[in-house]
């Protein structure tokens, strides 16, 4: 009587399609993910902005704006970082390899020189919960308030 010794054909078939089922249900969340680190630094590189519209309107309130230079070089996922001396918008603008599209920080300054933040996505191809996470975070930090997350246009 001889041993067996090894997998059999079928044993490996089952194997191939387990591994293919599980590659199948993960790939798209790991895609989001991806899409979801891109953004996230979009927003990151928009703090400097923030903060420079938080001082203007504790300091002068005239120019939102003054006093920031923008992003100094386009990255692959952020193109550019626009600020709007008048009213304190913050615009990001992302690369295609961040899925492409804009967010917009709308900002309201108060009596009490704080400023609220509440981003708005202003483009089509931009999914609401490719930034959820980032703006949970950002709850912790003052002065800052990520409300609205369904405002897409």
């Amino acid at each position: 009587m001889s041993r067996m010794r090894g997998f059999s054909l079928i044993e490996l078939m089952i194997s191939v399609a387990i591994v293919a089922i599980l590659a199948v249900l993960a790939f798209p969340a790991y895609q989001d993910y991806a899409v979801r680190s891109r953004k996230s630094e979009g927003l990151v590189l928009a703090t400097e902005a923030k903060n420079v519209v938080t001082e203007n309107a504790a300091t002068s309130g005239a120019d939102l704006g003054l006093g920031y230079v923008g992003l100094h070089t386009a990255t692959r996922n952020v193109r550019a970082i626009q600020v709007n001396s008048l009213n304190g918008i913050v615009t990001v603008e992302f690369g295609e390899a961040a899925g492409g599209g804009a967010a917009l920080a709308h900002s309201e300054c108060f009596r009490d020189f704080s400023c609220s933040w509440s981003p708005y996505f202003i483009s089509h191809r931009m999914e609401v919960y490719w930034l959820r996470s980032s703006c949970e975070a950002a709850r912790a930090m003052p002065l800052i308030t990520c409300c609205r997350l369904s405002a897409q246009v």
